[in-house]
């Protein structure tokens, strides 16, 4: 290799050659030649392990080839790609191509997440994933990968067209979260799940589409890519940059740009949110921009929630999906696994309840053929009234289970936010587990307890709003007395001890204490509860000072007064006294012993 020069085609190819040995690939390395540098594989955790056994003489252990392709049209336009309908030549059979778009094939990171979408999603083989063929490369050099061409509609339209679907969109649902499962069990993380990313074939199949944002656990971030308009069809256009995804759908962590903290929990969130737009007609946020955005990294859910408790779901689908939209990412289901098992048990209790009504029915049936006359009409009257008065019981039961869930999970999430002091945050959950009671069946001892909750947090947060405002105010008094007593640049103002005494009053005064009109008590009190009686104390200090140089002896022994009832440590107290006699014998022994800082320079 001594005759290669650095820097040269030949070099980059030896230094591929001795990273990757000879098994490589012709797509990849014709990508790195053009982009001049290597592109890392991918490869996902939990592949099966096959039994193989070794190659029978003749047969190669490296085949290279490449399908023949027929473009026939543009299906759609995205961020990174193009995709196009296509046939493949020597198979008869339609596929989608999809092909980087000429303005970054020369970008070496717009290149590698390319191809990392690619291998991903080649790697992900899962009857709810769009199977990819090939990676090849067009005659000007862009990268392409073939796929599988689904035809049909996304789950965002078919909700439009069909938004009382029911239970069958929840079988969509139930089948995305097992893809995600999946996945996840191979550490990717979708990052953009959202209906429109869920597309329906005509034959009922659901699949997730549109890995190009995807995350693979445990390796670095790739290349940031520019956000582009929505495609036809897709009204909340993927955002990419900082922040990866679509904000209708986003978790809070998400919205931020946390990328470290990105993991199975943001695809968790966005399940949760395409379940709450199956269930109410609408993701947690609506709109797009940047407003959304915020909404998202705040996680504003109050309107999520109120069309949750409205809603005629299900209780324990509702549950979920609150469970999914935790913004605390803590609280949310793990991973999809754990959301697929939820969706699963209830359809199978579903199911389990179709085959009792079943049999009930039969049973009836069995019953009528036995009995004659009117005898036999009273009792399926009795049966039905009896199953539709159990039908209505256990209905009503369900809905005030589900009520009584909801606002305990609310009134757990307002004492948290209590705890932390967000008030803001605690009165909207207080006012959440409120609205679920609208309406709805539930004991005198819940509503009791939720008024209870409410005037207590109420209460608090009036008395720490106060609180707050008066400390700013506090502050903001400080700088000006500060100010006051050293007055920048000027040397003859200080002397005019008439001034200071007046400036001195007007700032008291503007606090509605007045030093010279209020009961020493009242004016106590509310120089007391400022909190900074040293600092106040060292003011009247201070001010005692001017208005005995201004010969207002009187007044000044009431704000010497003041300032040892305010501060009555002993040494202070004595040296107040030792300044209002001039006496400077006291005055020179503190100085020696160092307590000329317990009172103002004057």
């Amino acid at each position: 290799m001594s005759d290669i020069r650095p820097g040269s085609d030949e070099a980059l190819e030896a230094g591929l050659e001795f990273a990757f040995g000879r098994a490589r690939s012709v797509v990849l390395a014709e990508l790195e030649r053009s982009v001049g540098e290597p592109l890392e594989r991918v490869s996902l955790s939990g592949a099966g392990e096959a039994v193989s056994t070794p190659l029978a003489t003749g047969v190669p252990e490296h085949v290279e080839g490449r399908s023949t392709y027929h473009v026939q049209g543009e299906l759609a336009r995205g961020g990174m790609g193009v995709l196009y309908r296509g046939q493949d030549v020597d198979l008869g059979r339609e596929i989608a191509l999809k092909v980087l778009r000429e303005d970054l094939a020369r970008r070496p990171g717009v290149v590698r997440r390319f191809v990392e979408e690619a291998q991903v999603a080649g790697q992900l083989e899962h009857p709810g994933i769009v199977p990819v063929h090939e990676l090849g490369l067009f005659p000007d050099g862009r990268p392409y990968f073939a796929m599988k061409l689904v035809e049909g509609r996304t789950l965002a339209a078919a909700l439009a067209e069909e938004p009382a679907a029911g239970s069958r969109w929840i079988d969509v649902f139930a089948s995305v979260c097992r893809t995600v499962a999946y996945a996840h069990s191979r550490g990717v993380v979708h990052r953009d799940l959202k209906p429109a990313n869920v597309l329906l074939g005509k034959f009922g199949e659901a699949q997730v589409i549109d890995w190009g944002l995807a995350k693979v656990l445990g390796r670095p971030e790739g290349v940031v890519i520019p956000s582009e308009p929505a495609q036809v069809g897709e009204p909340r256009a993927s955002q990419a940059g900082q922040i990866m995804g679509t904000p209708a759908y986003m978790a809070p962590e998400q919205a931020r740009g946390d990328s470290a903290r990105s993991d199975e929990r943001v695809d968790v969130f966005a399940l949760g949110a395409v379940l709450c737009e199956i269930l109410t007609g609408a993701p947690p946020y609506e709109g797009e921009g940047e407003r959304t955005v915020v909404l998202a990294a705040h996680a504003e859910l109050d309107d999520a929630r109120k069309r949750l408790a409205g809603c005629d779901a299900a209780p324990e689908l509702v549950e979920l999906c609150l469970e999914c939209l935790a913004p605390d990412r803590e609280r949310r289901p793990r991973n999809a696994g754990a959301v697929a098992a939820r969706v699963d048990a209830y359809l199978a209790s579903l199911a389990e309840r179709a085959r009792k009504a079943e049999l009930r029915a039969a049973e009836a049936r069995v019953r009528s053929k036995a009995t004659v006359g009117v005898s036999a009409v009273v009792l399926v009257a009795l049966l039905g009234a009896g199953w539709m008065t159990f039908e209505r019981t256990r209905e009503r039961e369900e809905r005030s289970l589900a009520t009584e869930r909801g606002v305990a999970r609310a009134l757990e999430d307002a004492q948290l936010a209590r705890g932390r002091g967000e008030w803001s945050e605690a009165e909207s959950n207080v006012r959440l587990a409120a609205g679920q009671l609208e309406g709805q069946e539930a004991t005198e001892e819940l509503r009791a307890k939720v008024r209870a909750v409410s005037e207590s947090i109420a209460s608090e947060a009036n008395a720490a709003r106060a609180e707050q405002e008066l400390a700013s105010d506090t502050r903001a008094w400080l700088a000006q007395l500060e100010s006051l007593r050293q007055p920048e640049g000027d040397t003859v103002y200080p002397r005019d001890w008439a001034r200071f005494d007046a400036d001195f009053a007007a700032t008291f005064r503007a606090r509605g204490v007045d030093v010279d009109q209020l009961a020493p008590e009242a004016l106590l009190e509310q120089l007391r509860a400022r909190g900074v009686e040293g600092a106040l104390a060292a003011t009247l200090d201070e001010w005692s000072h001017a208005r005995r140089r201004a010969g207002n002896e009187e007044g000044a022994a009431r704000l010497m007064a003041h300032a040892n009832a305010l501060d009555p440590q002993p040494e202070r107290v004595t040296l107040r006294a030792a300044l209002a006699r001039a006496d400077l014998a006291t005055l020179a022994d503190a100085a020696r012993r160092g307590l000329e800082s317990e009172l103002p320079a004057s």
